[in-house]
C-alpha cells in the first residue's frame, strides 16, 4: 500500500517529555522492532517499508518532509517473507534494533512521538498521514493538504526551539534547464527579471555559507547563514551582489515541485539576508515587476505547476569563444567536430567569451563573467526561436598538434624486424 505523510523531526541531547511539552496529553508506549534496512515488527504485524521518495515542503516557517512510502504487510511467515528477511540481515553484523516510542495520538491521522536514537540523541517527531492507497496518487490536492496541515499549528509550534537531525547535502547539483522563447503568449507562472550575471549555487549551513560559481570559483563565508542545510540557486552580479533565485534542496532532499509557488513567493521574502545578499522578486504580471538596478537579459517565467523555466527575450544572442579571428561553437555529432564563423570586429582577445547578436553576428559585449560559451543544446534552442543571420557558419575538424621533445629526432630509425618464429630464453634468441 502507498502511504503519504508529512513529517517533521527535531533532536536534542536530553530526553523529550511529552507531558511537559503538551499538557494534558495521553502517552502510550509502542515498541517497534527493526531489522535493517526497512524490515520491522510493529503493532503485532511484520511488514516491510520502502521509501519511494522524500521531498521538502515549506509551510508556516518550517520545512516539512513529504514522504511517499510503500508498505507491505506480511500476515504469515512465508517463504517469500523469509527470503526478504535473509536479504535484510545478511549484510549486517548487528542488524537488529528495538525502538521504544512514547506516542501521543492526536487523531486518526496525526501523532507525536519521541524515542532514543542510536546515535545517542533523542528525537521528537510530528507525523500527519494523508492516506493509504493501493496505487500511487498522481494529482494531489495540494491546497487542501496545506490547510489540513495548518490545523496542527499549536502542536508543531513546540518544535521550533530545537535543531534538526544531522543531514547529508548533495553538492553535485546542476542548474535547472531554461527554454528560450520570444513571447509571453501561452505561458503560465510567476514572472521575474532575467538577471544577467554569473550563475551559481549557494550552500547554507548552520554557521557558514559556501558559494560555487560557474568557472570553478568557490568562496566560503564563516559566521553567517541563510538557514541550516539549504541549497539556493543564485546569480552573482557585476558589483558582487548575490541574488537568490530558488531553493533546490533542503537538508539533503529536493524541494517538492507542487510547493514551488510558496517557495518563490513566500519563503524567499521572509529570509534574513546578510550583507550583499538579495532575493529575486516574482510577480504575477510584467507590469507589477519593480525597477531593478542590475543588468537584465529579458524575463523569466517559472511555471510553478510543472517547474519549467522559460526565458522570454525578443532579441536573441549567443555566448561564444573567440580564437584567431573566429568565434567557435561546439559540435554535436562527434568529438573533434566544431563550428565557427568569422568575427566582424578586430582587436578581440583570444580565449575570451563574447556575446554575439543572432541578427548580424556583431559583438554586443565582452562577457567577463563567463569562462565557457553556450552548449550546443542551448545554441539549438536559441536558433529555433530566431534564425542565424550573421556570417556563414562552417564545420571544421579541430586537430591538436603534438609537440616533440627538444632532443628527440624528427624521424626514428626503423629497427631490424624480428623473426616471428623466434623466442627468447633467458635473454638469448632461440629459433623454434
Amino acid at each position: 500500500m502507498h502511504e503519504y505523510e508529512f513529517r517533521y523531526v527535531v533532536q536534542k541531547t536530553t530526553p523529550f517529555h511529552l507531558q511537559d511539552l503538551f499538557s494534558g496529553c495521553t502517552v502510550d508506549i509502542q515498541t517497534v522492532w527493526y531489522v535493517k534496512p526497512h524490515f520491522r515488527y510493529k503493532n503485532n504485524q511484520i511488514e516491510t517499508k520502502h521509501i519511494v521518495s522524500t521531498e521538502a515542503v515549506f509551510y508556516d516557517g518550517l520545512w516539512f518532509k513529504w514522504v511517499h512510502s510503500l508498505e507491505t504487510p506480511h500476515a504469515q511467515w512465508s517463504l517469500s517473507t523469509h527470503s526478504k528477511f535473509v536479504d535484510a540481515v545478511g549484510n549486517f553484523q548487528c542488524p537488529f534494533r528495538t525502538e521504544k516510542r512514547h506516542v501521543w495520538r492526536l487523531d486518526d491521522h496525526a501523532q507525536v512521538y519521541t524515542f532514543a536514537h542510536s546515535d545517542g540523541t533523542y528525537r521528537l517527531v510530528f507525523e500527519w498521514e494523508y492516506g493509504v492507497f493501493p496505487k500511487p496518487v498522481k494529482d494531489l490536492p495540494t491546497e487542501q493538504l496545506m490547510e489540513d496541515l495548518g490545523e496542527y499549528w499549536n502542536v508543531y509550534e513546540h518544535f521550533r526551539p530545537f535543531s534538526s537531525p544531522p543531514y547529508r547535502i548533495n553538492e553535485a547539483l546542476s542548474r535547472k534547464p531554461v527554454t528560450c522563447v520570444s513571447q509571453f503568449e501561452g505561458l503560465e507562472g510567476v514572472i521575474a527579471h532575467k538577471l544577467d550575471g554569473t550563475f551559481g549555487l549557494i550552500y547554507s549551513f548552520d554557521d557558514h555559507i559556501k558559494e560555487k560559481w560557474e568557472g570553478g570559483v568557490h568562496k566560503i563565508h564563516k559566521g553567517i547563514t541563510l538557514g541550516d542545510g539549504i541549497i539556493f540557486a543564485a546569480e552573482k552580479m557585476s558589483n558582487g551582489t548575490v541574488v537568490l533565485l530558488d531553493v533546490y534542496q533542503v537538508r539533503g532532499f529536493p524541494t517538492a515541485q507542487w510547493n514551488r509557488e510558496i517557495i518563490l513567493m513566500n519563503f524567499l521574502k521572509q529570509l534574513c539576508l546578510p550583507k550583499e545578499y538579495q532575493t529575486q522578486t516574482y510577480c504575477r504580471r510584467v507590469e507589477d515587476l519593480p525597477f531593478t538596478r542590475f543588468e537584465t537579459d529579458g524575463y523569466i517565467i517559472h511555471n510553478t505547476n510543472t517547474d519549467q523555466i522559460f526565458k522570454v527575450k525578443h532579441t536573441h544572442s549567443l555566448d561564444v569563444v573567440y580564437m584567431d579571428g573566429y568565434f567557435w561553437l561546439p559540435g554535436k555529432e562527434k568529438m573533434g567536430l566544431h563550428r565557427r564563423f568569422r568575427a566582424l570586429e578586430k582587436g578581440l582577445e583570444n580565449g575570451h567569451v563574447y556575446e554575439v547578436s543572432v541578427r548580424n553576428g556583431g559583438v554586443l559585449r565582452k562577457r567577463n563573467d563567463r569562462f565557457t560559451g553556450n552548449t550546443w543544446q542551448q545554441i539549438e534552442n536559441i536558433l529555433e526561436k530566431q534564425p542565424w543571420q550573421g556570417p556563414p557558419i562552417h564545420e571544421v575538424i579541430k586537430v591538436t598538434r603534438k609537440t616533440r621533445k627538444v632532443n628527440e629526432p624528427k624521424y626514428k630509425p626503423q629497427g631490424k624486424r624480428k623473426n616471428r618464429n623466434e623466442t627468447h630464453v633467458f635473454g638469448k634468441r632461440k629459433k623454434v
